[in-house]
This record gives C-alpha cells, sequence and structure tokens, in this order.
C-alpha cells in the first residue's frame, strides 16, 4: 500500500463521517479540529516528516476516533523504523474496523512487518 493511498484513507473517512451527521450542528468544532490536524499531517507526511505527521495524526485520532487515522499512525511509525509499534497499531486498525475494504491491504502489511522483526 504506497504512502499516497493510505493518506486518502482518512480523507475518505473524515468526509463520510461530516456526510453521516444528522443537523448542521453535528459537524462539531472536534470534528473541525481533527479534519486540521489532518490536513497539517498530510502536509509533514508529505514533506518527509514522519514524527511531526505522526504527533498529528495521534492527535487528530484522540478527538475524532476514526479507524483511518490508525493506518496513517501506523504507516509513520513503520517509516520511522518503530516496526513492532506499527505492527501493532495496524492489529488495532483490524480490531476496530474488521469491515473495512482497506483490511487486506492491511493484513498483508502486517504479514510484511512480521517478516521484518
Amino acid at each position: 500500500m504506497r504512502a499516497g493511498s493510505l493518506i486518502l484513507v482518512v480523507v475518505l473517512v473524515l468526509a463520510s463521517a461530516s456526510t453521516q451527521a444528522a443537523p448542521a450542528q453535528a459537524t462539531t468544532e472536534t470534528e473541525q479540529q481533527g479534519r486540521r490536524l489532518f490536513q497539517r499531517a498530510e502536509a509533514h507526511f508529505r514533506a518527509g516528516l514522519f514524527a511531526e505527521a505522526l504527533g498529528e495524526y495521534q492527535a487528530g485520532y484522540e478527538m475524532v476516533a476514526l479507524p483511518g487515522f490508525l493506518i496513517n499512525i501506523a504507516q509513520c511509525q513503520r517509516r520511522l523504523g518503530d516496526l513492532k509499534q506499527a505492527r501493532a497499531t495496524y492489529k488495532k486498525f483490524v480490531m476496530v474496523a474488521p469491515d473495512s475494504k482497506f483490511v487486506p491491504e492491511v493484513e498483508k502489511l502486517i504479514g510484511e512487518l512480521d517478516g521484518l522483526i
């Protein structure tokens, strides 16, 4: 799975979260702040600043616990060489979003990490 497609996961998840919201007020300040954190994380990730991106993705996940953030968090951890933590985060994604269309790709990444750890 390429980094670009991993980032796209969260974009799609955040977009669908806002369309599922009932009244206009359901797009809360918390969700808006989560989007801003994601945008900053994306910029850091694309610039190769993985530690900074990781912090922003983690903060975004704490605000708006959307499973797609976990893929991006794991991707940053992997890029930073923290393979065990990346594996654990990928596994968490599979646990919290077992029906996601991204599960097969994430399980493949878990298998790759198993071979490296």
